[in-house]
């Protein structure tokens, strides 16, 4: 009951604020998640990802020691609100072992994952059409449903995922492979999300290669899964059609036109931000400016001069201003710019390690599917991640981390303990 309010967008959700604290109903939610964690007494169930865990908590502590070392215009408490609100949607990972450790609980999981995901594509499929509902884009453009862009990318991505490793290992109940690949990639098409799009192929190809090698990848279900990633793909560049030949303008792949210089184009605004974000990280390599200091302009605006020599054909607002600052919109590129190093390094560790360990424990495991579907999910996480900022508390962060937590669920059914190392 509690899991479907973390896929609804702040904006439609009521909320309390305490100062600079906002409670919103997602936050009860997870709450009522670490409860019933709690209560189970099972914390035990905790120790095999103990290694995995460590590197989360480190992660956390580094944002900690970036809030406390940035200085100028940051805004100290502000930022440790939100560093607050990211490291409370890191404590899914701890709270998913206890809970799901067993297969009738897995699969319930599954199935609120799967309604979730098809109430959120048919909600993006009335958008499509033109109906005005929980801010839609217009017809015939990509859509946020109830969860907002890059998190429907997300949420769909799991659904997604979840549904070919059960496929591509036939451990799940035909019905429910059926509705998540279906609710998955119909919330991933109407996403439109080109980055969840691109790592929907690197889970399919993971799961594929897991199955093979454990000898229970037919030739049917190989076709299936390619039907279904293919079909997928091939709707998500018919929808980002635009942008995507708006892009190959920018590089000069095509002409280039009027709009490709006078209106702000995704994928090579995209590419300023990346660049303005890269620049920061230059000018601090070891800590960064602080965690989400690229949200605010002062932090950007010193490095706008180089950025306009070295994108002289961009439109005008497509740099930011102090009214718009824009944020740098990666994740994998802000961990550089606001956390150094050091804090790049820990993102990838915490998002990348547990795919790794979850597809090492599903190719020995007697039971692999909650390793298997806790990689893929979180390969699909990482992806999107890519568009998307440090945000926090947000649905893709709740996609990261219960599938964290399932990698654990996967160590434990196998008895995996100490196979982190």
């Amino acid at each position: 009951m509690a899991l479907p309010l973390l896929f609804l967008h702040v904006d439609y959700q009521p909320s309390v604020s305490l100062g600079r604290v906002g409670i919103e109903l997602s936050d009860v939610a997870l709450l009522a998640i670490l409860a019933a964690a709690l209560a189970t007494r099972r914390l035990a169930l905790l120790a095999p990802g103990r290694i995995l865990y460590a590197l989360a908590a480190a992660l956390l502590a580094w944002i900690a020691v970036t809030v406390g070392l940035a200085d100028g215009a940051y805004d100290t408490g502000k930022h440790a609100v939100a560093a607050a609100g990211f490291a409370e949607y890191v404590l899914l990972a701890l709270a998913v072992p206890p809970l799901l450790v067993g297969r009738e609980r897995f699969r319930s999981f599954a199935w609120v994952l799967a309604v979730i995901a098809a109430l959120a594509a048919s909600v993006a499929a009335i958008q499509f059409v033109g109906v005005d509902i929980f801010g839609g884009a217009g017809a015939g453009r990509r859509q946020p449903s109830f969860v907002g862009f890059h998190d429907l990318a997300a949420l769909a991505g799991a659904a997604l995922a979840s549904g070919i490793a059960g496929l591509a290992l036939g451990r799940l109940p035909t019905r429910l492979v059926t509705v998540s690949c279906a609710a998955g990639a119909v919330g991933l098409a109407l996403s439109a999300s080109v980055a969840g799009g691109a790592v929907l192929l690197a889970a399919a190809v993971l799961v594929g290669l897991v199955a093979a090698r454990r000898r229970e990848l037919t030739v049917r279900r190989l076709g299936a899964i390619a039907a279904v990633v293919g079909v997928t793909l091939v709707a998500i560049v018919g929808v980002r059609g635009g942008d995507l030949s708006q892009f190959a303008r920018f590089v000069g792949l095509l002409p280039e036109e009027r709009t490709t210089v006078e209106d702000v184009q995704t994928y090579s605004h995209r590419a300023l931000l990346a660049y303005l974000g890269v620049q920061v990280f230059l000018d601090q390599p070891l800590a960064g400016a602080g965690w989400q200091a690229t949200d605010e302009f002062a932090t950007l605006g010193p490095h706008l001069p180089e950025a306009r020599s070295e994108f002289p054909d961009l439109a005008g607002q497509a740099f930011p201003t102090p009214e718009q600052p824009y944020g740098v919109q990666n994740a994998w590129v802000q961990s550089l710019s606001d956390l150094g190093i050091v804090g790049f390094l820990l993102f990838a560790a915490t998002l990348l390690v547990p795919v790794l360990v979850g597809a090492r424990t599903a190719l020995r495991a007697a039971e692999p599917l909650a390793a298997l579907v806790g990689a893929a999910m979180l390969l699909v996480a990482a992806g999107v991640w890519t568009a998307q900022g440090l945000v926090a508390a947000s649905p893709l962060q709740a996609v990261t981390f219960l599938a964290f937590g399932l990698v654990v669920v996967g160590l434990n059914e196998n008895g995996a303990r100490g196979r982190t190392r």
